[in-house]
């Protein structure tokens, strides 16, 4: 009986740290989206590309050297204001959601989007549909699956 406190202490204990582990990450990864528009807005600056006073800001998705951002959905018009590697995942979540009824697995929007998810690949398909998810493109539910939001 002495071993199976053992572990039950030890899971509880290791859940814990996941959890502070995964808000550490979370804050992590705003700080670094924060810095990233800072640089972009100081690169504008100094190269004089500044919107002018009142004239609106450039619709699409701010892209540095590394890539595109992906745009909060408050932010945008539609799912084509996402970058070309993002929109036929969430596409993929939406189609697969409406046929099934139900929250989609990584495998399956992967599936759907006619991406190879052989070895380490599912992994960044998952990072990008929690990216999509830290965005509000999409919802994560609690068994890890995803559906369009609302």
């Amino acid at each position: 009986m002495e071993l199976a406190d053992r572990i039950t202490s030890r899971v509880a204990e290791l859940t814990g740290e996941a959890e502070m582990l995964r808000k550490q990450l979370a804050g992590a990864g705003h700080e670094l989206e924060r810095l990233v528009i800072a640089g972009q807005v100081i690169t504008q600056l100094a190269a004089g590309d500044a919107p002018a006073v009142g004239e609106p800001a450039s619709a699409g998705p701010a892209q540095r050297g590394f890539g595109l951002l992906v745009p909060p959905r408050s932010q945008a018009s539609g799912v084509s204001d996402l970058p070309g590697d993002y929109r036929p995942r969430a596409e993929a979540v939406t189609a697969v959601a409406a046929q099934t009824g139900g929250a989609v697995t990584c495998m399956q929007a992967a599936a759907r989007a006619g991406l190879d998810v052989s070895g380490r690949q599912s992994g960044n398909v998952r990072a990008r549909l929690r990216r999509l998810e830290d965005r509000g493109w999409l919802r994560r539910t609690a068994a890890g699956k995803f559906t369009s939001a609302p």
